[in-house]
């Protein structure tokens, strides 16, 4: 992480989306999905997604065709 800071020292001004993602989207990194938004629905932070479903939890999109996919 060190390279990358020194390589990219603007990447600093990231630091409270790095926080944010730690804390309301940690699910994303504990699963090992990557999110990509081309629609603009968006994905819900983690207390939303913990009370709607399990599959929610473990599929950021929580729906069956994401899942197959």
């Amino acid at each position: 992480m060190n390279d990358i800071r020194v390589a990219y020292p603007g990447y600093e001004e990231t630091s409270r989306l790095d926080e944010l993602r730690a804390t309301e989207y940690g699910y994303l990194d504990e699963g090992g999905h990557v999110y990509l938004d081309y629609t603009g629905a968006g994905i819900s932070e983690r207390p939303v997604s913990s009370s709607v479903s399990s599959t929610a939890s473990t599929d950021p999109a929580g729906t069956p065709r994401s899942a197959a996919a």
